[in-house]
């Protein structure tokens, strides 16, 4: 196996009308990389070169990330793709940049701090999608330093970062991997002034492993149905919704929390469609 082999593969298999290759093969051909001891930035600049989706994709995930001598050129190549025009190539740039801390994190844990004053939207939701990603390598024990980083983007503006924070990286990540460090997260941050910071923490409990700590999400979404700020309190109800279906053991106190609400025309008959026939 050469990186000639593998170019040719790319031509042949990449689906003409996407550019691109599904991501199973993809991991096949990353493996086959490392296993023939391709897995270099020489290999992955040809990859880069060829300017396909799917080239590019390969050649993000056959990057060297254990490398220590190459550790700051293998960072800045994750860089540049995660603030690509193609949100395919962005995923890939999230993924790599996971595998990339495995083995660098502390080194880096402050760039990933720093990253949330960037301009590019794509930047700070790469770190929130990295991180994500990261959670589950518990053995790593590193799991109240990622929350101690995504703390810092839960006040980020940008509904890009927003819809990859709450419900995806804490909720249907960090919630399973570090439950009770992700609880006082949560406690820490859900009376803040900030209403994004707010939205994310009632967003969390979008996501089904949320149920985890359902006892203290319907208390503090009860509380979020007075807030002040309407997506605060529409991401509520989602997350009142998502309790009431997965643990019965809740539907009582969310029925009269909801029905004895004390303006509940605000909310739509759709929103409160789970409790109709209790209504």
């Amino acid at each position: 196996m050469t990186i000639k082999n593998l170019i040719s593969i790319i031509l042949d298999e990449s689906n003409t009308a996407r550019d691109s290759i599904n991501s199973k093969r993809l991991s096949e051909l990353e493996q086959l990389m490392r296993k023939h001891g391709l897995s270099t930035i020489e290999n992955s600049n040809t990859l880069f070169e060829m300017n396909s989706i799917s080239s590019i994709e390969l050649g993000l995930l056959s990057l060297p990330f254990n490398s220590k001598l190459q550790i700051k050129k293998v960072y800045n190549i994750i860089l540049i793709y995660a603030d690509s025009e193609n949100w395919e190539i962005r995923e890939y740039a999230g993924s790599s940049l996971c595998e990339f801390l495995r083995f660098h994190f502390r080194e880096y844990k402050k760039k990933l701090i720093d990253l949330r004053q960037s301009s590019s939207e794509n930047l700070r939701r790469c770190v929130v999608l990295g991180l994500k990603y990261l959670g589950k390598y518990r053995t790593l024990g590193i799991s109240s330093e990622i929350l101690e980083i995504l703390e810092y983007y839960f006040d980020d503006p940008s509904d890009y970062v927003k819809r990859n924070l709450g419900q995806f990286a804490i909720g249907d990540s960090l919630i399973i991997y570090d439950t009770e460090g992700t609880k006082r997260l949560l406690n820490k941050l859900h009376l803040s002034d900030n209403p994004i910071v707010r939205w994310n923490v009632a967003m969390v409990f979008s996501a089904a492993a949320s149920c985890r700590v359902a006892d203290w999400g319907v208390f503090t979404l009860l509380r979020y149905l007075n807030d002040i700020d309407k997506q605060v309190r529409n991401a509520a109800i989602k997350g009142l919704k998502n309790i009431y279906i997965r643990k019965p053991e809740f539907q009582t106190q969310i029925r009269l929390g909801i029905t004895g609400h004390s303006q509940i025309q605000i909310f739509s008959e759709s929103q409160l469609k789970f409790i109709k026939n209790d209504i």
